[in-house]
């Protein structure tokens, strides 16, 4: 063969070479592409099967909140003045239920390939309802904590009592009063007794002292025995369990707001509750099942 053409197989042998390792690139990244957008299909699918998953776990959720709304809300109708009933139903509901939507429950699903927005709502959503089941439990100790003292309060409404005394002692600037309760309440109505026994705070530490009740003559430190004077129970309502009572209802009513949220005419004063977002959740979860094929 001619050197020329010697030469020109040289320069198309040297072409191949170049067309085989392009060839090989391109191949690489097609397969590399290809590969991923297996993958991210794979992702996609199963993202659009956690939605499914995702989607009943919140209706679950929602059910018990909305159960828990309503019983809350007995609890504070029961809790009002006239109505006077400690709510034992609602302490028995928040005992026996649990919100089960827990973060728990994203663990081994594929959420990572869910819009955006929607994988921010299932998280909040997760923290939200880890709130109100702690505000839950609380709430829960508190009803147990109050219901001796608010079941008393509505009993001695039936039958007014005679809770509180003053008695009196000489301090630094003169003659000073110590409220001090009755270990045994005597009835509003009849003849009070002329002694009784009443709890005072001696050294930081409660003890039941006898006390002779004012008869409107002589002195009113006493002597061997306190001098006590009862007190008109209305005067102190705001200060005794009464006003626990008005609180125990602020509380539930709280808590509801949390679950409802709160209506107003004033737009910058309304919130949404966590019911409502469970709603637009599922919704949204809903949407990424039919997108996605899912139903």
């Amino acid at each position: 063969m001619g050197e020329e053409v010697i030469a020109e197989r040289k320069k198309a042998a040297k072409k191949w070479i170049l067309y085989i390792v392009i060839a090989s690139v391109v191949t690489g990244v097609l397969g590399f592409a290809l590969g991923g957008l297996k993958k991210a299909g794979d992702i996609g699918r199963e993202s659009v099967k956690g939605a499914g998953e995702l989607a009943k776990e919140v209706e679950k959720s929602n059910q018990v909140m909305v159960e828990l709304s309503d019983a809350i809300g007995q609890g504070i109708e029961q809790l009002k003045p006239g109505n006077d009933k400690y709510p034992n139903e609602l302490a028995t509901k928040i005992k026996s239920i649990n919100i089960p939507f827990e973060v728990s429950l994203l663990r081994g699903r594929v959420i990572g390939g869910l819009p955006g927005n929607v994988l921010q709502a299932v998280l909040a959503y997760a923290g939200g309802v880890k709130d109100t089941n702690e505000t839950k439990d609380k709430l829960g100790g508190l009803l147990g904590q109050a219901k001796e003292s608010v079941e008393k309060v509505f009993q001695q409404k039936k039958e007014p009592a005679v809770n509180f005394s003053v008695v009196f002692s000489e301090g630094g600037g003169g003659l000073v009063a110590e409220l001090v309760r009755h270990k045994q309440p005597f009835a509003q109505k009849g003849k009070w007794p002329g002694s009784y026994t009443v709890v005072r705070s001696v050294g930081g530490k409660s003890k039941d002292v006898e006390a002779d009740r004012y008869g409107g003559k002589g002195n009113l430190t006493g002597g061997d025995k306190a001098v006590a004077i009862p007190v008109e129970e209305s005067t102190i309502a705001p200060y005794t369990a009464e006003a626990a009572i008005f609180q125990l209802r602020k509380v539930l009513a709280d808590a509801k707001e949390l679950l409802d949220g709160r209506q107003s005419p004033i737009p910058s004063l309304e919130t949404e509750g966590l019911i409502k977002q469970g709603d637009r959740l599922m919704e949204e979860l809903k949407k990424v099942m039919q997108a996605g094929g899912g139903g």
